[in-house]
């Protein structure tokens, strides 16, 4: 053989020695890489919960899951690791494992042990003393806190945009990582939410006043239900005291004209009482409005200026009930999670002995819950998540007349607040107009399609579908009863909302069908329609016939008063047209309601999976 070829097949064979060397490394190293993340992981599990609680051991776990992280980055940051990540499709798994150990290394060295050191610091334990708050130690770790959830936020968004490739295990490995850095980013930013708002809200450098509400959803409204009770509550240096309940009946009588009411929110709902019925002032979806209607129709009636509001409901006080465990509350005794939302929703209708007493019902019992709050009796662990999900759910909303504290709110998502953003949008909001309890057993779907897309706007399409499932026997009077008095013939158990349904800004209607059926556009007022909605047909002439356009919360919204009989379902579809450069994927936020409503998109047609 000719010495360049001997050359050429040595060369080769170098090469593939290389290469196996290369692949047997990569194997060696993997393993090692995995044992050590996973070892990782199993510590970073359990972290929120110790680290909530105070646990003294937390320490402990914090230096096991940092020698293990950092064990995990070092085995895949070296060069084989970064040429093979570097080759296309082949080195998608290698590059997805590499930013994993890298994600956990930084959380373990930087998130980790910032929050574990504010939470030292602010731990209930610690922070309440006979009934206050020690709302200059919480002040004292915003600062560890915003640092924690920075960090924390920066790494769970990087391993969010990793893509894992063709390789199962490792994809899989990819969504629980994720799952947990979600998990605990969400507590890290609820802690720090907490240290930014709390002491100054809490009365840290004077005292606070605010309007709390307790709404029903048996009865929907745009914020979740019907102002069933109220209380006054002041906070100072982090006590709070309530100085004032009452159902609303016992609501202070409004004078004729109402000052420092929004002029957008005036011109909307004022027609429908918003301003001058106290349980027609949340029918607007959006809680920082509603919640400023609130305290100006406080002042105009009382002459007292108050600093806020908060409006929770039976899902609340059972997120919070969930920590406290059961409380005793006046007239109805022991009330646990598993019993406040049957109890509100229906139990106090059934009962005879309640009747008196059922309007501050989740009065009593959401003021025995703040006490156990106060006294120390509900573990963070427990506290924070159900607050968090709470919250979530817009089952807790907080208002704040001061506006960096509101802005803090709206930021975090504890506003209950439209979202003010020009990207796509759909949501519905079903109101009770019946003036009945029927809402228990209303469910809604939403669901969201873009049909044509095009550079002068996408088409699209949103569907709204409602049901009434309630029981047909069994309901007391109080329950079903029609107090909006219709002048045709009704069911038992028939129930009548006005549907609005929030849409992209910019969008225009182009058609609108109510099950199946088309419905024409209400003319503009003062002017009468060229002909009636398809002689009547639509509902029997019970619905309203025509759908209107409104503006709620500075967008679009289309909406309808329905007839809905028991076991029905009505559906709206809309046809929209939606402005020139919207693209991607809808908001689609959902009501606080009984039944949680669900809201699905589909914006293949762009496509966009």
């Amino acid at each position: 053989m000719r010495k360049p070829a001997r050359l050429v097949l040595a060369g080769a064979a170098g090469v593939a020695l290389v290469g196996l060397a290369a692949v047997g490394w990569l194997a060696w190293t993997a393993r090692e890489a995995r044992a050590e993340l996973l070892a990782a992981r199993a510590e970073l599990g359990p972290l929120r919960t110790e680290v909530l609680a105070g646990d003294a051991t937390v320490t402990q776990r914090i230096t096991r899951l940092q020698h293990h992280a950092a064990a995990a980055h070092e085995a895949t940051d070296d060069p084989v690791w970064t040429v093979v990540a570097a080759v296309p499709w082949l080195g998608g798994p290698i590059a997805t494992v590499r930013g994993m150990t890298e994600a956990v290394d930084a959380v373990a060295a930087q998130s980790v042990p910032a929050l574990a050191a504010a939470a030292t610091g602010v731990h209930p334990a610690r922070l309440l003393d006979k009934g206050s708050l020690d709302v200059a130690g919480l002040a004292e770790a915003a600062g560890p806190l915003r640092a924690a959830d920075e960090s924390l936020r920066a790494e769970r968004d990087r391993v969010a945009q990793l893509s894992p490739g063709w390789l199962s295990a490792v994809s899989e490995a990819h969504t629980e990582l994720l799952e947990q850095l979600r998990t605990l980013s969400r507590i890290t930013t609820s802690a720090r939410t907490a240290s930014e708002l709390a002491p100054s809200m809490l009365g840290k450098d004077g005292a606070r006043r605010y309007f709390v509400a307790f709404q029903n959803p048996a009865e929907a409204r745009g914020t979740g239900g019907l102002l069933d009770a109220f209380a006054i509550v002041r906070a100072e240096q982090g006590r709070v005291v309530v100085e004032r309940t009452g159902a609303n009946t016992q609501l202070p009588q409004l004078p004729e004209s109402i000052t420092g009411i929004d002029e957008t929110f005036l011109e909307r709902y004022g027609p429908e009482g918003a301003t001058s019925l106290w349980l027609n002032a949340n029918l607007s979806p959006h809680f920082p409005e509603v919640g400023a209607a609130w305290l100006a129709m406080w002042q105009s009636a009382t002459g007292q200026e108050l600093d806020g509001a908060v409006a929770l409901d039976p899902a609340a006080l059972a997120d919070v009930l969930r920590a406290t465990g059961p409380v005793t509350a006046p007239v109805v005794g022991t009330v646990g999670a598993d019993r406040i939302e049957k109890l509100v929703l229906l139990e106090q209708y059934q009962r005879a002995d309640l009747a008196a007493e059922r309007k501050q019902l989740m009065l009593g019992v959401g003021v025995a819950a703040m006490d156990a709050i106060l006294t120390g009796k509900a573990p963070a662990r427990e506290l924070v998540p159900g607050l968090d999900a709470a919250a979530r759910g817009r089952h807790l909303l907080l208002f704040s007349a001061t506006a960096g504290e509101q802005s803090v709110l709206e930021r975090s998502g504890l506003a209950g607040a439209v979202p003010d953003t020009g990207k796509p949008f759909a949501q519905a909001v079903v109101i009770n107009a019946a003036g009945n309890k029927l809402d228990t057993w209303l469910s809604q779907t939403l669901a969201y399609q873009v049909q044509h897309c095009a550079p002068a706007g996408r088409q699209v399409s949103v569907s709204v579908s409602l049901t009434n499932s309630v029981p047909r026997k069994g309901l007391p009077e109080y329950v079903t009863v029609r107090s909006d008095k219709p002048l045709y013939d009704t069911k038992v158990g028939q129930n009548r909302v006005g549907l609005e349904v929030l849409v992209t800004r910019g969008s225009h209607l182009e058609g609108a069908m109510l099950d199946g059926v088309p419905v024409m556009a209400a003319p503009p007022e003062g002017d009468l329609p060229s002909r009636l909605p398809d002689g009547g047909v639509v509902g029997n002439g019970r619905d309203s016939g025509f759908i209107t356009e409104t503006t709620t919360a500075g967008r679009p919204s289309f909406g309808m008063n329905l007839e809905i009989e028991p076991g029905a379902r009505r559906t709206l579809v809309l046809q929209l047209r939606e402005p020139a450069g919207v693209g991607g994927s809808p908001l689609l936020p959902v009501q606080a309601m009984v039944n949680p409503p669900t809201a699905t998109a589909d914006v293949s047609a762009c496509g966009v999976s």
